[in-house]
């Protein structure tokens, strides 16, 4: 997806296309190239097609709801979906990963793991079959996001000639 096809679909669609896009990126969906449409929208903000507080405000939002959903999700169905998940080593060695750093960083770790590629997707799931505290992951889910925005609406729009 180029920096032209976003910009017509958000001119025809709105900002619920950008939503859509953020919240795909952080579902993980296997052969979708998630993490492109914050640095996208960056290059738009240098490029005067989007405003930077409108671009945080979408990117924060989309992934947040979108995490919250895959925490609670989780949540409810940790015995259907651990044992399923439990025979994946791959999704076991994340899993570790992640039980590993909340156990020594606590709040801080969920920060952490928002801007770790791959674990962030994952880290929701596994939060919720950890049975997190819901208030402390809220809180430090959406400030992990509010980091992750900006550093990568910062690549983006640092780096739009790899874009335009």
């Amino acid at each position: 997806m180029t920096l032209d096809t976003i910009s017509k679909l958000v001119n025809a669609y709105g900002f619920w296309i950008l939503l859509l896009f953020v919240a795909l990126d952080n579902i993980g969906i296997p052969g979708y190239p998630g993490g492109f449409t914050i640095y996208l929208m960056g290059a738009m903000c240098k490029l005067n097609l989007l405003n930077v507080f409108t671009a945080i405000v979408v990117g924060v939002v989309a992934a947040s709801v979108v995490m919250l959903i895959m925490y609670w999700f989780a949540y409810k169905l940790e015995d259907l979906s651990n044992n399923k998940l439990s025979k994946n080593k791959n999704f076991n060695k994340i899993y570790e990963k992640v039980k590993n750093i909340i156990k020594k960083y606590g709040g801080v770790g969920i920060v952490l793991l928002r801007l770790i590629p791959t674990v962030r997707v994952f880290s929701s799931v596994i939060l919720g079959f950890l049975k997190t505290d819901y208030k402390q992951y809220v809180v430090y889910t959406v400030l992990g996001n509010i980091l992750y925005t900006a550093y990568s609406l910062g690549i983006g729009y640092f780096c739009t000639s790899l874009f335009v």
